[in-house]
């Protein structure tokens, strides 16, 4: 079982009648929620001092709700979308979303593109800020989306700034391919990350949709990984790769004001 689930505490006093059933399933969605990897019906059973067949009627309560997701190959829990929705939108009011906002403001502003900020989850980004095109014909997302690493440019600049054991785990996952330029390769896919290492910003033409493209940069934490990107995306025939570039020269001056706040207010 892994270090990191706790166990259940013990209760010093029951709790109002009708209540356990909610209490057990709140829990055990913590559990989940909380503990890096995830975790077997055997691990939640035992952390939570639960019947497996108790463990298991939950669970499939919180599946059916998208609160936790199962593995159909190891079968074993994590968080699911709602989930991480919900986390998303909680955290809307996060210091480093209320210094972001700004930014993407003045970012469509610039470019007339939809202006994002992403956090990585597992091997997806979640979109936790967001300022739309005012463009009839442009990106659209919601906060709470999740898109695969491999096929955007805030994922790829995430990937290039991971340490060689957590990309060599990442790289492990099977990636999809959803146009005729997603790159899945991972000889090829090393190689890029190489090149947005030399850049400092990652691009990304075609390869989630067809007539999509995106630039992203990223806000580093104490150790030198992304902690989260700042990205511009929109069609492809409104940002072709000189664009790009030039856009990702503004957003990397944009990702360093972001990690020395001081210089936001400087500027």
């Amino acid at each position: 079982m892994p270090d990191s689930v706790q166990k259940a505490p013990t209760e010093a006093a029951r709790p109002p009648g009708g209540t356990q059933a909610v209490l057990r399933a709140i829990r055990l969605l913590k559990t989940v929620a909380q503990s890096p990897d995830p975790l077997s019906l055997n691990d939640l059973s035992k952390s939570l001092r639960l019947s497996k067949s108790t463990a298991h009627r939950i669970l499939s309560a919180l599946i059916s709700e998208g609160m936790v997701q199962q593995d159909p190959v190891t079968r074993l829990f994590a968080a699911g979308q709602e989930s991480l929705s919900l986390s998303a939108n909680a955290i809307r009011h996060h210091d480093l979303r209320s210094l972001a906002l700004p930014v993407l403001e003045k970012l469509t502003l610039l470019s007339g593109e939809t202006a994002t900020m992403e956090i990585p989850i597992g091997t997806e980004m979640l979109i936790l800020a967001e300022v739309l095109s005012s463009r009839l014909v442009g990106a659209h997302v919601e906060i709470g989306t999740r898109w695969p690493m491999h096929a955007t440019s805030s994922g790829k600049i995430t990937l290039s700034m991971m340490n060689p054991e957590h990309l060599s785990i990442c790289l492990e996952h099977p990636r999809k391919t959803f146009t005729n330029k997603t790159v899945v390769s991972k000889k090829r896919l090393l190689k890029d990350l190489e090149r947005i290492r030399t850049d400092g910003f990652a691009v990304v033409e075609g390869e989630l949709q067809t007539t999509f493209s995106a630039v992203s940069a990223a806000i580093r934490d104490e150790i030198g990984q992304a902690m989260a990107t700042l990205s511009i995306g929109g069609p492809s025939d409104r940002l072709p790769r000189k664009t790009l570039n030039r856009l990702g020269i503004i957003l990397v001056d944009e990702v360093l004001k972001l990690e020395n706040p001081a210089q936001i207010c400087s500027a």
